[in-house]
């Protein structure tokens, strides 16, 4: 740049030079001279020689300090254009925090989640004990299949959908006739369908509105989302979720059935309505203090006859259960138990009622992923000596998960019962876990009654000596394949039953059960 412009600062400064010394003499002429007569007019049409040569160097000036400007200046970019919005859609497999699938990033934080399950499980359940007698052992495979899409507008706004169908193998209409085929339909129904905010000015919040799954809130003895049934368990409503450093606090309000859904059918404003708040300090490392509170109102006079023998004249059925349970470990030793009272009314008689449980066990490793877990509990849940004292004492476990505590047969529900049990379990290796289950049964009130899942036993004819329902042993295996997107759970349970079921009723012999299910997620 420097031998570039040498030339032209040097006749630059030449004919500067000279163009100031010929304004200097003619400036210092006009200043000196006496003023003399203004010119012929042959004289006026020829202006001086040094004023000529001065406006010509003028132009000149002008002009190199343009060719000056445009050597120095350094060069211009073209005008910029604002880059498009980026439009480019990604995709991935999804995590196993994101529920697996697959995810689509839209781009400005948006991203759409698909993903989706099978399930098969086959079933052989012997004859039951539910009266009167029938001869129901039988066979079956059921299936559930369920698609789910999420949606993030935002990292705070979101929405999920969750489509299921369950069905049993065979149970379909397929253009034939008849009673025989008239009431096997497959199920399709909306499992979940909300939407959500999330972290609002990254406040540790969620909301949920709409239809969304039963939430698993301790350890699943009285709410839990039954992800064994076939259906599962989900309600309509909202739920609130917040979780600041060492808590654990989330509340719903929710509907639960129509009225035209009841055992008894009662009018349509019989709804079931259930809220819940549920409060966990976590702040102790490997151990939970928790309370709740849930309120249930079963709308329709019947319904509260048809779960007890209480049949008032009338009002609602309204309950409040309030409770707390604790947790924790040191070293290889853990506990955890309940404790929870229930009270409200019921076709104008009152509830008081009390369940608890407690669990003390070990885990030892025995190697890298070897490991060997040894546990037993005691679970209480009260009976009602008298149905006719305007006092209901049996407890109601509200929306359990009674197939892992009482047995995988469902033999039992957390109602007027004694229960102990015992648990052996042995991880082998990664993915692979082997179980024992023994569990004994009794009625906390023989003059109440056995309370099964899905019918209950009486001793009507006031005979039975013992309150012993029986022993069952659970023996089943879990596997997880591939990050869990395949399972395999598959077991055999035998129940020997005790005096108080060979005192009543035609039903008295053992009971067998085995099942295999296998999971695809995707």
């Amino acid at each position: 740049m420097q031998s570039k412009n040498l030339p032209v600062w040097t006749g630059l400064s030449a004919r500067v030079g000279l163009a100031l010394v010929v304004f200097a003499s003619t400036s210092a002429l006009a200043q000196d001279a006496p003023p003399t007569p203004a010119p012929a007019a042959d004289a006026a049409a020829s202006p001086p020689d040094s004023a000529d040569e001065l406006e010509s160097l003028r132009r000149e000036l002008d002009a190199l300090n343009e060719r000056l400007r445009a050597v120095e200046a350094p060069a211009q970019p073209p005008p910029s254009v604002a880059p498009a919005a980026s439009s480019v859609v990604t995709f991935r497999l999804g995590t196993k925090q994101e529920g697996r699938g697959f995810v689509l990033e839209l781009g400005d934080e948006m991203k759409l989640r698909v993903g989706g399950q099978i399930r098969w499980r086959g079933e052989y359940r012997g004859d039951g004990y539910a009266q009167p007698k029938t001869n129901n052992s039988t066979d079956f495979v059921l299936q559930r299949t369920r698609l789910t899409f999420g949606y993030d507008l935002s990292s705070h706004i979101g929405a999920k959908v969750t489509i299921q169908d369950s069905r049993r193998w065979g149970d379909k209409l397929d253009g034939l006739v008849g009673a025989r085929l008239a009431s096997d339909q497959p199920e399709l129904t909306l499992y979940e369908g909300y939407a959500s905010l999330r972290n609002p000015f990254d406040v540790p919040f969620e909301l949920r509105v709409g239809r969304m799954e039963v939430p698993n809130l301790g350890d699943q003895r009285l709410i839990s989302s039954l992800d064994w049934s076939n259906v599962g368990r989900a309600f309509d409503g909202a739920r609130v979720i917040y979780s600041p450093k060492g808590w654990y606090i989330t509340a719903f309000a929710a509907n639960i059935r129509e009225g035209a859904a009841l055992p008894i059918p009662g009018d349509e404003n019989d709804d079931v309505w259930m809220t819940g708040l549920y409060v966990s300090n976590r702040m102790i490392e490997k151990h939970e203090l928790d309370a709740f509170f849930y309120w249930r109102r079963l709308g329709d006079n019947g319904l509260g006859a048809a779960t007890t023998d209480h049949t008032g004249d009338r009002g609602a059925r309204k309950e409040y259960t309030v409770g707390a349970r604790f947790k924790g470990g040191a070293g290889p030793l853990f506990y955890n138990g309940m404790l929870a009272y229930q009270f409200g009314q019921v076709a104008g008689d009152t509830i008081h009622a009390w369940a608890s449980a407690l669990e003390v066990g070990a885990v030892f490793a025995l190697g890298d992923e070897q490991k060997l877990k040894l546990s037993a509990e005691g679970a209480w849940a009260s009976g009602d000596p008298d149905s006719s004292d305007g006092r209901i004492e049996t407890f109601d476990p509200l929306l359990p998960f009674a197939h892992f505590y009482n047995g995988h047969q469902d033999l039992f529900a957390w109602r007027n019962l004694y229960s102990t049990n015992l648990k052996l379990a042995f991880w082998p290796f990664k993915g692979l876990s082997l179980h024992s289950d023994f569990h004994w049964f009794w009625l906390n009130r023989r003059d109440d009654r056995w309370y099964g899942l899905g019918f209950s036993r009486a001793d009507t004819a006031n005979v039975a000596d013992d309150s012993e329902l029986g022993f069952e042993v659970d023996l089943y295996l879990k596997w997880s394949l591939f990050d869990g997107r395949i399972g395999i759970w598959t077991g055999y349970s035998h129940f020997f039953p005790g005096g108080y079921v060979r005192d009543t009723g035609s039903k008295t012999s053992d009971q067998s059960w085995a099942f295999f299910q296998a999971t695809l997620n995707f």
